[in-house]
């Protein structure tokens, strides 16, 4: 599902796109698809706003790929976010990260701990969602800086799913819908 709607879609919202994946049945509330979610979100915005990515879909598969490694709870046995790892998934696919990069190595880890510290600074429980709309929304403000590529994301991201979510922190969240 989630290469189906990243293939087809046109907009230039990674919140909007990830919204529409996660809206969707087979994406289960807590689940380790959110790990590609991010990384595939970002990507397709990031291409539907101008960047460059050449063979689109032979990088989406390759962000799908590395997503999927991420493992599920990795939030409780390790203490860091999927989301942000997932946006550091997104950032290494666009520059060709590989071991021996500096620049975008450099920048890489910067982007996965400004996603954490964005995330840490929410305290609450785990969720997904906000860990989700916090990485992409910390690394889409970011591509404009990287990339000089600049996509669109709402000045106010309101997450539609709190009411299925009986640990949500409701008010303290900053996608609580007013």
């Amino acid at each position: 599902m989630i290469r189906y709607i990243c293939m087809r879609t046109e907009s230039k919202d990674p919140i909007e796109i990830a919204t529409e994946i996660m809206s969707t049945p087979v994406i289960a509330f807590r689940q380790q698809e959110h790990h590609s979610i991010v990384a595939a979100s970002l990507l397709t915005a990031y291409k539907n706003s101008g960047g460059g990515v050449g063979d689109f879909k032979a990088l989406l598969n390759e962000a799908m790929k590395r997503g999927a490694h991420i493992p599920y709870l990795i939030q409780m046995e390790t203490g860091t976010s999927g989301g942000a790892l997932s946006a550091g998934i997104f950032h290494s696919v666009v520059t060709g990260l590989n071991t021996h990069s500096k620049e975008s190595w450099t920048r890489g880890g910067k982007l996965v701990a400004e996603c954490l510290m964005g995330i840490s600074e929410i305290e609450g429980p785990c969720c997904c969602k906000r860990c989700t709309f916090t990485a992409i929304n910390v690394t889409a403000k970011k591509c404009e800086e990287y990339f000089n590529v600049s996509m669109e994301i709402p000045e106010n991201i309101v997450c539609t799913f709190s009411k299925n979510n009986g640990e949500c922190i409701k008010e303290r969240c900053p996608y609580f819908p007013a």
